[in-house]
């Protein structure tokens, strides 16, 4: 292997497979980073954990094709290094499997292991390909990743499940205490034979932050794993096996309470309860909804038995149905209010033991359920 490339272009390219080097595996290949040069002029670097994995292309001048696995971490902090001035590195492969870095005065050598030994990653079939537009896409899993599980108690559940229907794409999670659902306009490729999918949140986590500035993201399912391929950039994710819940059964339908107010001033609220609601591990803070015509209002509130108690009262734009008084756990109302997904809020209830819908007014394609806490009196 002999080839140049950009040192900021290398950099780059290595924080971002990075994400997918493991630091923990009993399989030494899984800490290193696979670098090849190729005939067709581009440096190719490739990582993963065998849950994830990462392909990164980098335009380079390649003299001689080859490939070699390097330590990860190595790799990385010595592509970042400032190298005085010159902006290139020249990267060529030595007997004895070493990779040789130089740069100006600067010159390294990376002991290697043979690409061989580096598991296989797939070669993406792109005529099945789903086409997003990128940033709808990433808004879309914003809303929907943080209601996923971290307890890998229920594999399932720390997924989010993509359901392709006649007109539209269903995505969906939940982590038994509350749920989200976005639907999305059926994206270019699909129709409704296009297989369900229930990829794991934190690999969607991971590809929203490597989206950056990508116009879109191709999605291919294939071999029990999806591939998201997006600027010069491949993720491989294996996908959990099981069966979602039936989220249309978790979705409360029709209410006996309804009110909608400001989702800054929720907000506000919220936070201000959290200080004293943090002091317990449920977070409970209670929602109290007055539809007396002569004292309509919400007001927020929380206690703690250590530190004392907050209470905040909200005017709503609307109050309809019966008066209400409801716990929920603050922090999962605060992760919806943080998605910023519309001006005002609209809750629904069907009473103190039955779960809460709810969504932003004008955008009825985003419904987030919460499961109510117990009230102590």
């Amino acid at each position: 292997m002999k080839a140049t490339v950009s040192r900021k272009a290398l950099a780059a390219g290595v924080k971002i497979v990075h994400r997918a080097v493991s630091n923990r595996s009993t399989l030494p290949i899984l800490s290193y980073v696979l670098v090849e040069a190729t005939e067709r002029g581009d440096l190719i670097l490739s990582a993963t954990d065998l849950e994830i994995g990462i392909r990164q292309w980098i335009i380079a001048e390649v003299k001689e094709p080859g490939k070699l696995a390097v330590p990860g971490r190595t790799f990385l902090d010595l592509a970042g290094v400032d190298t005085n001035g010159d902006d290139q590195w020249k990267l060529s492969e030595l007997k004895g499997e070493a990779l040789k870095m130089d740069s100006g005065s600067l010159a390294s050598k990376l002991k290697g292991m043979p690409a061989d030994d580096f598991p296989l990653m797939p070669d993406p079939d792109e005529d099945g390909a789903v086409v997003f537009q990128a940033s709808e896409f990433k808004n879309a899993l914003q809303r929907v990743t943080l209601a996923a599980s971290t307890d890998n108690a229920r594999p399932v559940l720390t997924g989010v499940l993509f359901k392709f229907e006649k007109d539209s794409l269903i995505l969906a999670a939940a982590d038994g205490f509350r749920l989200s659902k976005v639907t999305m306009p059926l994206p270019t490729g699909a129709d409704k034979d296009t297989p369900s999918a229930i990829v794991p949140a934190e690999a969607l986590r991971q590809l929203m932050a490597l989206i950056g500035d990508a116009d879109s993201v191709r999605m291919i399912v294939q071999d029990s794993k999806v591939i998201f391929l997006f600027g010069s950039t491949m993720l491989v994710v294996a996908l959990i096996e099981g069966n979602f819940p039936d989220y249309d059964q978790i979705i409360p339908k029709g209410s006996t309470t309804s009110a909608s107010f400001s989702a800054d001033s929720m907000m506000r609220s919220c936070k201000a309860a959290h200080i004293f609601a943090r002091e317990s591990l449920s977070n409970l803070i209670t929602l109290s909804v007055s539809t007396e015509e002569d004292s309509k209002g919400l007001v927020v509130s929380a206690i703690s038995a250590e530190t004392g108690s907050n209470e905040s009262e909200l005017k709503p734009n609307s109050v309809e149905g019966e008066p209400l008084e409801i716990g929920f756990n603050v922090k999962y109302l605060m992760d919806f209010l943080a998605t910023k997904a519309g001006e005002v809020v609209i809750f629904e209830s069907k009473g103190s033991s039955s779960p809460g819908l709810f969504r932003f007014e004008g955008n009825d394609d985003f419904v987030h359920v919460l499961m109510p806490m117990h009230l102590t009196r």
